[in-house]
């Protein structure tokens, strides 16, 4: 499972629908069809015509639905029209192309992405391979461990591409992380800790990720995994795991999430709010970080940290207003809101000088029973509406099923892969995939 760190209770973000259902794609060459024959510089990766995967019809995907106990919204991701994903490819594989070094691994990587899309699940290069029509995993292995190519160039690409077709001011970047239990001590980054996967101390690896959520659709647009102090604390450990030795020093979630939030920066991707659960809303130093940038936040903060039963009780009920309907949101989120001015004190946030024309405010969310208050620390222009602000406190958690849907549909976090440039280079190729699936989505409308 994977899960978003936030102080409301899991709401599920709608995907979008009513797109055709898919038919079986053709069936494909020869597994020596999978490597482009042009030469080094060409930059077009060309798609196999007959590559032996097909898309799962609706009856098989119902019938893994039913296998795994998955939510509707979130199979529905695999409904995608075959010829409109297979055109969106081609233009990611032509924007990618110039950045690896020979042109075979660059069509090998198109064909990565399309055994993650032929059928969710687990995807170890063995059944990557089958799905494409290879007859042995070694150009996958390959593709992933030996092969010259840069991951965080691809991803770069990524977040272009997606900032072209969804790009909106008013998008939220929404902080999330993914927690996959793991056994033994080698595979990288895998510790114990806490995760809310089982809600117990286990033995895992937790990746940091960002949601881009706008009116006109939504998707991951970047990555980042959380080494634990465990790891940090022994640096020849690391480098057995092939971590670089740039990035032997501990980060926390907090500062894993700042990297991201720069890049979509440097790269001018349009947003105007970033949110995120309790591990961000703690940390003041992002906190403040943003707000010298003019950038609006939503974070959850801990309720009772912040007496948020005892400021509830104390706000007239004439000022509480209904869930609003929110364009990003599955319908009303239950309960009722209201909005505090915060005190210039350290305990209710950052006492920082703000930026003229920003306010900080204390959104409070109290839920239908009455029993439970959850509490956001909003920073955002003066004269933001409630609305606004609602919706951005939502996406803390709503980007739970988008998670969910990469994890199911293109392989996020359901592989067997042990060494930090392996790990990058399968989980940007799953956020490519998973790009490439979310554009063919807005076209089929």
């Amino acid at each position: 499972m994977i899960v978003t760190q936030c102080a409301t209770r899991p709401t599920e973000l709608a995907l979008p629908s009513g797109t055709p259902t898919p038919e079986a794609v053709a069936t494909p060459a020869s597994p020596a069809s999978t490597a482009s024959s042009g030469p080094a510089g060409t930059a077009a990766v060309p798609l196999p015509t007959d590559t032996g995967w097909s898309v799962p019809t609706a009856g098989q995907r119902a019938d893994r639905a039913d296998r795994t106990d998955r939510t509707d919204d979130a199979d529905r991701i695999a409904q995608a029209d075959d010829g409109l994903l297979t055109a969106v490819l081609a233009e990611l594989g032509e924007r990618i192309g110039p950045l690896f070094a020979r042109p075979e691994p660059r069509a090998q990587a198109v064909q990565y992405a399309l055994g993650l899309l032929a059928d969710g699940g687990r995807s170890t290069t063995w059944q990557l391979a089958q799905r494409v029509g290879d007859a042995s995993p070694w150009r996958m292995q390959r593709l992933l461990t030996r092969a010259r190519w840069d991951a965080d160039a691809v991803q770069d690409t990524v977040r272009g591409y997606l900032s072209e077709h969804l790009g909106h001011p008013e998008a939220m970047l929404v902080l999330g992380q993914s927690d996959t239990l793991k056994k033994g001590a080698k595979t990288v980054a895998a510790a114990r800790q806490y995760t809310e996967v089982t809600r117990r101390v286990e033995n895992c690896q937790t990746a940091v990720l960002t949601a881009y959520i706008s009116p006109h659709g939504h998707a991951l647009m970047d990555r980042e995994l959380l080494l634990p102090e465990t790891w940090t604390d022994d640096p020849q450990r690391c480098l057995k795991a092939g971590v670089p030795e740039g990035r032997l020093a501990y980060r926390t979630k907090a500062e894993l999430a700042r990297m991201m939030i720069e890049r979509a920066t440097h790269a001018s991707v349009p947003f105007g709010w970033v949110c995120g659960g309790q591990d961000y809303g703690q940390d003041e130093a992002l906190r403040r970080w943003l707000e010298e940038r003019g950038i609006g936040y939503a974070f959850a903060v801990p309720a009772r940290r912040l007496g948020a039963a005892s400021a509830a009780a104390a706000v007239p009920r004439q000022r509480w207003w209904p869930s609003p309907e929110v364009p990003t949101h599955p319908g009303p989120i239950p309960g009722a809101w209201a909005r505090l001015t915060v005190p210039a004190t350290s305990h209710w946030g950052s006492a920082a000088p703000l930026r003229d024309g920003f306010t900080r405010t204390l959104l409070l969310h109290r839920w239908p029973d009455g029993r439970r208050t959850d509490c956001y620390l909003v920073h955002a222009p003066r004269g933001t509406t409630g609305q606004a602000m609602v919706a951005a406190a939502g996406a803390c958690c709503n980007a739970r099923r988008h998670l969910e849907a990469a994890r199911m549909h293109t392989g996020l976090d359901r592989h067997e892969i042990r060494t930090w440039t392996a790990w990058y280079r399968h989980t940007t190729l799953s956020l490519l995939a998973l790009a490439a699936h979310t554009v063919a989505l807005g076209r089929a409308g």
